[in-house]
């Protein structure tokens, strides 16, 4: 009787472990198929039905960084200033990333957050210093801040590159 009892009872244990991985995979698939059915609405142009899916991806994981990224996207379409959020979240869960650093960048100079745009390129990497489109958008901020050499600078470097 103790030897049946601690095999069901080790049997219980695996079974709750394997349905908490098993709804954790759930999620994650779940997540994924949510996320390129808002890419496909997107397509079709319908943002309504995008941002709900999205709304769902982020209600259930809001470190999200492609929901994030796409929720970012809504908004700069919407032309609405909640797009700064969204890009500073993208930024927050991925530091490294240039491309999305540097939207960040280009969201602010849009709504003429130049303070959100001069920081957020203070912190690109040194190799992310050396590439064209780095350049490129420095001199758009530093031209729009009134910066004309230092805009002038960036720009011939950019087209040297």
């Amino acid at each position: 009787m103790r030897k049946v009892l601690m095999v069901v009872l080790v049997l219980g244990i695996f079974a709750l472990g394997g349905g908490y991985a098993g709804y954790r995979a759930y999620l994650s698939v779940r997540q994924a198929h949510l996320i390129k059915q808002a890419q496909h609405y997107l397509t079709q142009s319908d943002a309504r039905k995008a941002l709900l899916c999205l709304q769902r991806v982020l209600r259930s994981n809001p470190r999200n960084v492609e929901a994030c990224r796409l929720m970012a996207g809504l908004s700069e379409a919407e032309r609405s200033p909640g797009a700064l959020v969204w890009r500073s979240r993208v930024v927050e869960l991925n530091p490294r990333s240039l491309d999305d650093r540097l939207a960040l960048v280009q969201s602010a100079m849009m709504f003429r957050d130049y303070m959100d745009a001069t920081n957020a390129l203070e912190g690109v990497d040194p190799a992310g210093r050396k590439t064209a489109a780095y350049h490129n958008i420095a001199g758009a901020v530093a031209a729009a801040a009134n910066q004309r050499a230092e805009a002038e600078a960036h720009f011939l470097e950019a087209a040297r590159l």
